[in-house]
């Protein structure tokens, strides 16, 4: 009778033991609370021939979204083939609370020359969790921003 009470006791015992490991995995899972900026594919235009007059959207395409980001400023420049602004915009967001495509809206002057244009893209992110920073093979903890730039040429004809 004291054998059958000790292999239930043992029972018993491994049946806590195991509901207990299992409890450990299970609620101690580990929060992941770092900052990533998003990749981006680069940038696209909605129209493959452009003449003056004509309003064109530029779209910075991210292949993989961004994760805890707080404030975020777009900036999108326009030079013509001197090297001219033509204009400048800034966009602000809370990538969090919007984390779709930036986009920038433009016409072209009727009266442009035509020739090669150039749009730039620049973003600046402010990280709101524990960000990486990626140097030379290696990665760190620390970050408290991230910044990307893209351009792409254009031409505008007759």
């Amino acid at each position: 009778m004291n054998q059958m009470k000790q292999k239930i006791m043992r029972s018993l015992l491994s049946g806590f033991a195991c509901c207990a490991l299992l409890a450990a995995f299970t609620s101690c899972e580990e929060k992941d609370f770092s900052s990533h900026m998003p990749v981006y594919s680069g940038i696209v235009l909605d129209k493959d021939v452009i003449v003056p007059g004509d309003s064109v959207t530029f779209t910075a395409k991210q292949s993989t979204p961004g994760k805890l980001i707080n404030g975020t400023n777009y900036t999108w420049t326009i030079k013509d083939s001197h090297d001219s602004t033509l204009y400048t915009v800034t966009q602000n967001v809370i990538y969090d609370y919007d984390p779709s495509d930036p986009v920038f809206g433009y016409r072209i002057p009727a009266d442009a020359r035509p020739g090669t244009y150039t749009v730039s893209f620049s973003a600046y992110f402010k990280y709101s969790g524990q960000g990486t920073v990626v140097t030379g093979g290696g990665a760190s903890s620390g970050a408290t921003y991230g910044t990307y730039q893209n351009s792409i040429d254009f031409k505008v004809g007759n």
